[in-house]
């Protein structure tokens, strides 16, 4: 009889080790989904930094009268109508 024993260890075991590798193969694709959003935000450096940067560079006797600097926004939203209206009502994009 032990050897039926073992066999049904051997074989929930088996069945464990499957379910755990594709838990795994679950977070690893997760995991990678995430890296590759980090990845697309910080590939480009920040306004901040690019302000930095143009500080550093220009000459201190240098008088900028005009910076550009564009910025996109993209995404998906629930209930869409009427928020580009909210950002023309902002004081921050005038």
């Amino acid at each position: 009889m032990k050897p039926r024993h073992s066999e049904k260890q051997a074989e929930e075991a088996r069945v464990q080790a499957l379910a755990a590798d594709a838990v795994r193969t679950q977070l690893e694709r997760a995991q990678g989904e995430y890296n590759f959003v980090l990845a697309k935000k910080y590939a480009y450096p920040g306004t901040i930094q690019l302000l930095d940067g143009v500080t550093r560079v220009l000459p201190d006797d240098t008088w900028v009268t005009q910076l550009e600097m564009r910025t996109s926004l993209r995404g998906k939203l629930h209930r869409s109508a009427g928020h580009h209206g909210r950002f023309d009502q902002s004081a921050l994009y005038h």
